[in-house]
């Protein structure tokens, strides 16, 4: 779900001509990705 609303927020910042807060956006969900990435990974591994 935040990934979706970071989604949103970034593409609304991009189209009003807000770099900064849009490449933060981009980043924010970049690292929730990732992490959600890693968290699977683990419990997939631990739960082997």
């Amino acid at each position: 779900m935040a990934i979706l609303v970071g989604i949103g927020v970034g593409i609304n910042a991009a189209t009003k001509h807000r770099r900064r807060l849009a490449w933060i956006m981009a980043t924010v969900v970049g690292v929730l990705v990732v992490a959600g990435v890693v968290v699977a990974v683990l419990s997939s591994t631990t739960f082997a």
